[in-house]
């Protein structure tokens, strides 16, 4: 928050990172950025009234493929005079599963060509578990194949989720539960109890999952006898934050998918 306690307008006001002084190799710039304007939001290069306050929103974004502490700068100007706030971040990072491998479920290419509206499902499903007391958590109630569970465990945060008609006549709908923004959370390992502490047992909870759907309706032209024109087939894609070992945003979902 900035704060004009003066008497007269405070002019000039600026805001931005840098890395001066930051522990070299820690400092990340892309890791952090402003969030969405709040109502009382600081207007880069405006002025702010006599004792009148704005806020400057920061968001840390889990930018890298790697558990590591990341660093920066925040700067804020006003009235020519300036102030700095450190800023940092861990970047927690998920293992995520995409099912099928291939296609959807159920598939949408039956051996007789549909000529109703026929709907295929994918699941992505966070497979890292989160441990929140280390060296204390179990494996008890993982599925098998899931990762161990790490402190460094976290979320896949989708930043785009699309569908792409590439052929055909029939029309696509896009649908699930998966969602831009909203987070596909990693499971919590189970603890025992600690009698030395008083702290009770925790029992596991399960990892999150959601779905992207596709749905392809026919043409007109698509009759039980007339099968010519009743197929289509589109590319559906998801990215997002939080992957282990890729490049982010990371693509978690990129296949095309054929119908009839």
């Amino acid at each position: 928050m900035v704060t004009n306690t003066d008497v007269v307008p405070l002019t000039g006001i600026n805001a931005g990172f840098n890395c001066a002084g930051v522990t070299p190799g820690t400092c990340n710039l892309p890791s952090f950025s402003f969030g969405a304007d709040p109502a009382n939001a600081c207007v880069i290069g405006g002025s702010l009234g006599a004792g009148q306050s704005c806020v400057l929103n920061v968001v840390f974004n889990p930018t890298s493929s790697s558990q590591a502490a990341r660093n920066a700068n925040l700067v804020v100007t006003a009235g020519g005079l300036s102030q700095t706030v450190s800023l940092t971040g861990h970047d927690s990072i998920a293992t995520t599963a995409v099912s099928p491998t291939a296609g959807t479920t159920p598939p949408m290419n039956p051996a007789t060509a549909s000529t109703v509206a026929i709907t295929g499902t994918i699941t992505v499903t966070n497979t890292s578990t989160r441990c929140d007391a280390a060296g204390a958590c179990t494996t008890a109630g993982i599925p098998a194949g899931y990762p161990a569970p790490s402190v460094d465990a976290g979320p896949f945060i989708p930043t785009a989720i699309t569908l792409a008609p590439l052929t055909g006549t029939g029309t696509w709908a896009l649908g699930g539960t998966c969602a831009v923004g909203t987070a596909i959370n990693p499971g919590i390992a189970a603890i025992p109890a600690n009698a030395a502490n008083g702290t009770p047992a925790s029992a596991y909870v399960p990892s999150g999952n959601c779905t992207v759907t596709a749905t392809y309706t026919p043409p007109a032209t698509c009759t039980a006898t007339t099968t010519a024109t009743c197929a289509g087939t589109a590319r559906v894609t998801m990215m997002g934050y939080g992957n282990a070992g890729a490049a982010q945003p990371a693509t978690i979902i990129n296949r095309v998918v054929n119908a009839n």
